[in-house]
């Protein structure tokens, strides 16, 4: 009987000791309606998760920590989601923390400078409204009808199109 005892107080441990299975989290980011969603799997296989916020007009996520700004002031969250804490109101810029490398649009193409001076390219259709980091090396990249989910590799620019969440 105490083996029994004890082998069950065992497995209940592990049991409550587990930490939950679960998608990959890829990044967060605003979807079409301003909502900004935790994006769950794996690259060119992406899911919206629940709206953590809505009315956000700007958002970037280092991987740690994010940011994300909204009419009624700005806010840090942890990659759980979680607020962090409310930041005193500031100007019109970006939610965008200090980054190692950075995306911009120039002309029809996405160009990435990396912190060590190189650059990587990618031709894109249509016109671009917004650029915001998802996660390290991932950007969300805002078009009129679409959203594209650009990820840095070591020597390419990869893209795919993020499905927009049901609602």
């Amino acid at each position: 009987m105490l083996r029994v005892l004890l082998l069950w107080a065992v497995g209940a441990g592990v049991l409550f000791g587990q930490s939950g299975l679960g998608p990959p989290l890829a990044g967060y980011a605003r979807d079409s309606a301003g909502c900004l969603r935790p994006i769950f799997g794996v690259f060119g296989n992406l899911v919206a998760g629940e709206a953590l916020a809505c009315g956000v007009v700007a958002a970037d996520f280092s991987g740690r920590v994010g940011l994300a700004r909204t009419a009624e002031g700005r806010f840090a969250f942890d990659a759980a989601g979680r607020l962090l804490r409310r930041l005193p109101r500031a100007g019109r810029e970006s939610a965008r923390p200090p980054a190692r490398s950075a995306l911009t649009f120039e002309g029809e193409d996405l160009v990435l400078r990396r912190e060590d001076t190189s650059e990587l390219r990618l031709r894109v259709e249509g016109e671009v409204s917004a650029i915001e980091r998802m996660n390290q090396d991932w950007f969300l990249v805002h078009q009129p009808s679409r959203r594209l989910v650009v990820r840095a590799a070591e020597d390419q620019l990869e893209v795919c199109v993020l499905p927009e969440p049901a609602r």
